[in-house]
């Protein structure tokens, strides 16, 4: 882990007003709500792509909306486009997700 996500004065020396998160940990937030959403055995791809950086106070929401959906081998096939949004509306993390939705089994 690199100092400035821990050490204010390091953080502050780098041009930064204080230290700042880790982007896996806003990733990580994510992905668990998408896991949540569909089951983490259900997840297939998983992708992100930092867009801001999160500062300590933070309020994180999670939002995801189906993109497309398909008939696959397991199931339904849907891809989800994915936002990790700060407070003040601006995301920190955009991504994108394949899941799926199992065919239901008899007895």
């Amino acid at each position: 882990m690199q100092p400035v996500h821990h050490d204010e004065e390091l953080a502050r020396r780098a041009g930064h007003p204080g230290p700042f998160s880790v982007g896996m940990y806003q990733g990580g937030v994510l992905g668990a709500w998408v896991a949540g959403w569909f089951g983490a055995e259900n997840v297939r791809r998983f992708r992100l792509r930092f867009k801001e950086r999160v500062w300590p106070g933070d309020v994180l929401t999670c939002t995801g909306e189906v993109a497309t959906w398909r008939r696959g081998d397991e199931g339904l096939e849907v891809d989800l486009e994915l936002r990790c949004t700060r407070q003040n509306g601006d995301v920190a993390v955009e991504g994108r997700a394949m899941c799926v939705v199992p065919r239901a089994r008899n007895g």
